[in-house]
């Protein structure tokens, strides 16, 4: 250990910054340093009850270290959702949105600072952070994945400046509706959209059951006049008739039913584009698939992502290209309720219903 390092430790590091805090500082830097001291003591009594230790200040920022991971990782997440809540009841000019970083790893740690490649990681996933957001380590996520009920989206690995190796990285999903702190305000807004989407959810199906009723009665009414059609004549019958119609029988024109079904399609295709918008190549979704029948019974796998309006489908060795209208109506129902699972596992509800 060199003299003045400090001790070496295993430690989870969170690096916290204000995005657009020059932009912010040169327009009213009294104000904005008043601001940035109540955010910064807000962190600081946080870190506290979550065994956590500020290190430093960095002017707009926190170095902070903790002895768990998943102590890291709650604080960082209530941190964001605290000052989310606080930046509701201020005017625009007021408010700052905070970025954090959290690596989990070995530095040399002393009173007033803390060295290494940990508080490096920390400190360039931090700028990686959306502002308002949080972004961890593949091995800090290795860590909390089974122990807090989070929802991460993998950014995948990023080349961090002076850092040798690429790190795989992960945003978390701060979602401060659900935070106990939020006003009365939100959670009116709140309530009115969950309303708002109970009503969609309902003349949807509404829409499907009339669409779906119109066309049973069409296929009756077809089928009743296929059954009273009167027999050929003698003559006509010892007639051969001819292999192609002289002429193509004229369309039929679309029925209400099939108007209402192709709402119902595009609503459906419209809840798919917009779920499966978060799973990039890096982050397929888990699709189980009923095979044909040629193929034997049971089901198979298939792993579907984005790739800019194009779905991606690998079964094996075998790849597909589609656009979401190309899609088979087995493959699109199997998505959908793909879908609807993992919106359920998640705790959060979905926008319209499948």
């Amino acid at each position: 250990m060199g003299e003045g390092l400090g001790q070496r430790q295993l430690a989870a590091i969170v690096f916290t910054d204000i995005a657009g805090f020059s932009a912010k500082a040169s327009a009213d830097e009294e104000r904005v340093l008043h601001r940035v001291r109540e955010d910064l003591d807000l962190l600081t009594g946080l870190a506290v009850t979550y065994h956590g230790k500020v290190v430093k200040t960095t002017g707009d920022g926190l170095l902070i270290s903790f002895a768990s991971a998943v102590d890291a990782v709650s604080f960082a997440i209530k941190g964001q959702r605290r000052i989310t809540a606080r930046n509701e009841s201020l005017p625009p000019g007021d408010r700052l949105d905070h970025r954090m970083g959290i690596h989990l790893g070995d530095i040399f740690i002393s009173e007033s600072d803390a060295m290494g490649d940990g508080v490096n990681i920390a400190a360039r996933l931090q700028a990686e952070a959306e502002p308002g957001g949080i972004c961890i380590s593949q091995t800090v996520y290795d860590v909390v994945k089974n122990k807090l009920a989070i929802r991460a989206v993998s950014i995948g690995p990023r080349e961090l400046k002076n850092i040798r190796d690429a790190i795989y990285a992960y945003r978390i999903v701060v979602d401060a509706e659900n935070s106990l702190a939020r006003s009365p305000a939100s959670r009116g807004v709140s309530l009115r959209r969950k309303r708002a989407g109970a009503w969609y959810r309902g003349v949807t199906a509404v829409l499907l059951l009339m669409a779906l009723a119109v066309t049973l009665k069409t296929v009756r009414k077809h089928r009743t006049a296929e059954r009273v059609k009167p027999a050929p004549s003698s003559s006509t019958a010892l007639t051969p008739a001819p292999l192609l119609a002289s002429a193509p029988a004229p369309a039929s024109p679309p029925t209400a039913g099939a108007a209402a079904l192709d709402e119902g399609r595009l609503a459906r295709r419209g809840w798919i584009h917009r779920q499966m918008i978060r799973h990039g190549k890096d982050n397929p979704l888990a699709v189980m698939l009923s095979k044909r029948i040629e193929e034997g019974p049971g089901r198979k796998e298939i792993m579907v992502w984005m790739d800019g309006d194009v779905l991606t489908l690998k079964s094996g060795s075998e790849v597909m290209r589609r656009r979401l209208e190309q899609l088979p109506p087995r493959v699109l129902a199997a998505l959908a309720a793909a879908l609807a699972r993992e919106s359920r596992a998640g705790g959060k509800p979905a926008s319209a219903t499948p």
